[in-house]
């Protein structure tokens, strides 16, 4: 039934730039600049994640023999669109019988406790290389001790940046960077933006998927938070609502991987049954977006009630990390060395000191405490965003305006130097710049001389940039 609805939309990947595999992509992706585009890889060679040997004969009995069949997950039934806890065995027989009455699709069992498959699965290195988490919350598995033969990679990532929390923040690490999704055939996901705004990788181990994607545009977005406050939501197709070419179709098949960017709404419907390994995680190079959507997630929370266990974990506590030891550091490494900071950098920072200052306000009025280790964030984060606008502002209104600050400060000499402008034979002598401002008074005197003077000063030949 999904199927057929989607089928009208475009088939292609206008929307999703393809890669042949991981060594390309790797090459491509570019680290400083804002993140905008859904990418897919073919062959997952050169992305550097783990896998489990195909030859082993890997599969969902697998995964409920290392979890054991009374472990509980959130299961969606497809047909209600709710989620309730069922044990993983119960899924097993269920996928595995001849009939099917109702079907199920499990997209929450995550694994970052479990010894074994952390083992045997890792995301992508660029997972690693971006994600605030893995950074302030190291773990020995995704430490890699570089191998010679990995000299494609570029330097950033072979010296990780790490950074302890504190003592009291150890236990509030996000656990949301690998998942396991178990689908029956015929599932289908209702349109969604990842909690927190969170960017995704999502890769194909067994069976296939179908995206449908829409850009996070202002007015998607807007038109989305609309929909899920809808009390006819569950009657109303998202697609229908959107103009024609704005919903894009992306296939998966198996063995490929898809990279995700934050806050693109999508549907995923599963057309043979499938077994797929994912995560997400938060970066700075999509940190605007992620604001904006954790901000469009308190709106609906307040509204519609949504479930804490939807959104993303300790949100707020990682962006103050984020800008107390990434973002913050950056800008004051630029300003110490004289140069402007990364574009995204600056970005990130504009986008997170409004939203530190609120939830600064609004912990205080609610008498939580801010780790004394934030306290001063606000305060230096202001002063080097400040240090690069006061810096690099005059030199970017010189590039953009160089023409008229040339023309200003040709003016300004105007005063001690002769100028003369002949037209039509007649010879106007301006001695001072007030002779100048005052001409349009005296052209009674040249009366083939209309030029006035804001005619006069568009068509001062220009010098160029000053």
């Amino acid at each position: 039934m999904c199927e057929y609805r989607f089928r009208f939309f475009h088939s292609c990947h206008d929307q999703a730039i393809v890669f042949e595999d991981g060594f390309e992509f790797m090459e491509c992706f570019k680290r400083k600049e804002e993140w905008r585009k859904v990418y897919l890889i073919k062959i997952t060679r050169g992305l550097e994640m783990r896998m489990p040997d195909k030859g082993d004969n890997f599969g969902l009995h697998s995964i409920v023999e290392l979890f054991g069949r009374d472990y509980k997950v959130d299961t969606i039934d497809v047909y209600r669109q709710v989620t309730h806890s069922m044990s993983i065995g119960a899924f097993y027989d269920k996928i595995t019988a001849k009939e099917r009455p109702r079907l199920y699709n499990i997209l929450s069992l995550e694994f970052s406790q479990n010894e074994v498959m952390r083992k045997l699965v890792s995301p992508p290195i660029l997972v690693l290389e971006l994600s605030f988490v893995h950074k302030l919350w190291p773990d020995r598995n995704d430490l890699i001790n570089w191998d010679p033969e990995l000299d494609y990679l570029p330097s950033s990532m072979k010296v990780r940046h790490i950074v302890e929390v504190l003592e009291e923040h150890r236990r509030n690490k996000p656990e949301v960077a690998l998942f396991c999704l178990c689908g029956m055939a015929g599932s289908y996901t209702d349109f969604h933006i990842d909690f927190g705004g969170s960017s995704v990788w999502y890769h194909i181990y067994q069976g296939r998927k179908i995206f449908y994607i829409v850009e996070p545009t202002a007015v998607y977005l807007d038109l989305f938070e609309k929909y899920q406050r809808s009390e006819s939501k569950t009657e109303v197709f998202f697609g229908d609502l959107l103009p024609p070419g704005a919903l894009r179709r992306v296939v998966i098949e198996e063995g490929q991987t898809l990279m995700v960017p934050s806050g693109w709404i999508h549907a995923v419907y599963t057309p043979v049954d499938s077994l797929v390994f994912g995560g997400n995680f938060l970066h700075a190079l999509n940190t605007r977006m992620q604001l904006k959507v954790y901000e469009m997630e308190q709106r609906l929370k307040k509204e519609i009630g949504t479930e804490d266990r939807f959104l993303f974990p300790n949100f707020e506590l990682v962006h103050w990390y984020a800008a107390r030891s990434f973002i913050l550091e950056q800008l004051r490494e630029a300003n110490d060395e004289g140069n402007r900071a990364d574009q995204y950098i600056m970005d990130a920072a504009v986008a997170l000191l409004p939203r530190l200052k609120e939830w600064m306000r609004r912990d205080k009025e609610e008498k939580s405490d801010v780790p004394l280790s934030f306290g001063d964030v606000v305060t230096k984060l202001q002063k080097e965003i400040n240090k690069q606008e006061v810096e690099f502002s005059i030199d970017s209104f010189r590039q953009r305006y160089g023409e008229v600050i040339c023309w200003l400060h040709r003016f300004a000499h105007l005063q001690k130097n002769l100028l003369n402008y002949v037209y039509h034979q007649q010879t106007a002598t301006f001695e001072t710049l007030s002779d100048v401002q005052n001409f349009d008074v005296r052209r009674d005197s040249y009366p083939h001389f209309t030029l006035s003077w804001g005619a006069y000063l568009t068509r001062w030949k220009p010098c160029g940039p000053y």
